[in-house]
């Protein structure tokens, strides 16, 4: 009993030994792994950084070409831009408070085409009556209508008008 005994105690040493060469093998394999991993990591994280610098100085070149301060030489000299001229802008209010007003209303059949006022021939004209309307032809304008109620129907329909008379188009 005694030799069996020793022969399992050596059987239990082998496998332990055995076992103890495969869990070390398997030990400096998953070292070797995650040393290349971190390896990797330092190598995105050097990346990512710079990345981000780059990132940073082109955040400034941006800000700095889009600076008024040096944009402005560079506009009046390639492209002969200049501020505005303060008083050459006008609001919409003011530029309508610049239009002659109409004359009071007459009867419907005493009005002439030649007493006619140039807003309402403006009017007839843009309105697509043409040359029938400037030639007064048109007992009313077509804007008369629009501008018989509210002043601000009024208003609205004579910015219209203005601004499709207006060089260039609509607005």
């Amino acid at each position: 009993m005694h030799t069996a005994l020793m022969r399992f105690i050596g059987i239990v040493n082998v496998v332990l030994g055995v076992g103890l060469v495969v869990v070390a093998m398997y030990l400096y394999g998953r070292e070797h792994e995650v040393r290349q991993v971190e390896r990797q990591i330092r190598k995105l994280e050097q990346a990512t950084q710079l990345e981000k610098d780059a990132i940073r100085r082109l955040a400034i070149e941006w800000e700095s070409l889009r600076n008024p301060m040096r944009l402005e030489p560079l506009a009046r000299l390639k492209l002969n831009l200049a501020p505005p001229d303060v008083l050459a802008v006008r609001t919409e209010s003011a530029a309508l408070n610049m239009l002659p007003l109409r004359p009071p209303a007459a009867e419907a059949g005493e009005v002439a085409p030649t007493d006619r006022d140039a807003l309402s021939a403006l009017a007839a004209q843009v309105s697509g009556a043409g040359a029938a309307a400037a030639a007064g032809r048109v007992e009313e304008a077509p804007l008369a209508d629009a501008t018989a109620g509210d002043p601000q129907e009024a208003s609205g329909a004579l910015t219209g008008l203005i601004r499709q008379t207006l060089p260039g188009g609509e607005r």
